[in-house]
């Protein structure tokens, strides 16, 4: 099982409840680095198994699995209508929910995509999984730089991100890597829904390939972010905070 029913929430605001999914080795605290409190609504920040203050998995999991489980415990708790911002894996987890909702909400794609992982990429999610069971920290210290263009700059949240990563079971690290790697493509229900979607989008992000998101750049509201990598909430955290606030208005 997930252990959904113990999954971390910190919940704050008040009106429309607005669900914040952080994205890979991070948590819910990620969203500190944005102006949250100005954006009107109850949020939800949730930290994802094995992730922040949430329980590990105890079994292999799929994106959709993983969604499913999430999706029931918001409504356990009496949200069964919101809007959902996902980071990276957490957009993967945020568009599966999307799907799945009754009464559809908005939806932010924030570093991440639709699409289901290519055949290089698979590979790449097959070694990290490989990897983190034999060193996780040097995977982690190795991995987590590289999501910055400006690692001087950055570099005392790097070190955070690091320091809040190594407290991670290595196997849930795995198994998040492995559930990536084996989630579905997702183009046709995102090009369904463009009037509910914005994609935010670094033009230097390493892991999301901007040339790749802007072959739907007519189809989709796609912001792109120049001098900005994976991390925008850190390296663009003003101007995103006022995107995101006048889209979930």
């Amino acid at each position: 099982m997930l252990n959904s029913s113990k999954i971390f929430i910190k919940q704050f605001g008040s009106g429309r409840p607005i669900v914040w999914i952080h994205g890979f080795l991070e948590s819910g605290t990620m969203w500190e680095h944005l102006a949250l409190d100005r954006i009107p609504g109850k949020h939800l920040c949730i930290d994802l198994p094995g992730h922040g203050k949430s329980p590990d998995p105890e079994v292999q999991f799929s994106i959709r699995e993983l969604a499913v489980e999430i999706q029931l415990l918001l409504a356990g708790m009496g949200y069964e209508e919101y809007d959902l911002v996902g980071h990276s894996l957490g957009g993967y987890v945020a568009l599966e929910m999307h799907r799945i909702m009754s009464v559809k909400g908005k939806l932010v794609l924030f570093h991440s995509n639709f699409w289901a992982d290519g055949p290089q990429k698979k590979k790449d999610r097959t070694r990290v999984a490989d990897l983190v069971m034999k060193d996780a920290a040097g995977f982690v210290k190795q991995a987590i730089p590289l999501l910055f263009i400006d690692r001087k700059r950055d570099a005392k949240q790097i070190e955070e991100l690091i320091r809040e990563a190594l407290q991670m079971n290595t196997k849930s690290i795995a198994q998040y890597s492995r559930a990536m790697r084996d989630r579905r493509s997702n183009i046709r229900y995102a090009l369904s829904i463009s009037d509910q979607l914005l994609v935010i989008q670094g033009e230097e992000d390493p892991v999301i390939p901007l040339e790749q998101m802007l072959h739907y750049d007519e189809k989709l509201q796609i912001e792109s972010f120049s001098e900005t990598g994976h991390m925008g909430h850190i390296e663009r955290s003003q101007e995103i905070s006022q995107r995101l606030n006048l889209f979930l208005r």
